[in-house]
């Protein structure tokens, strides 16, 4: 979480919210990065 928003929330309810924005973010990014390889290598996503 610090790397997307810079510190970890102490109010539980906030933390819970931007962990899940982290997780999404996450997996975003690495979809993103997948289909940039797949691209490189010829194949198509």
């Amino acid at each position: 979480m610090r790397h997307y928003f810079g510190k970890v929330p102490e109010d539980e309810a906030e933390f819970w919210l931007r962990y899940g924005e982290a997780l999404w973010l996450e997996e975003r990014s690495s979809k993103r990065l997948a289909a940039a390889f797949a691209r490189l290598f010829g194949g198509r996503r």
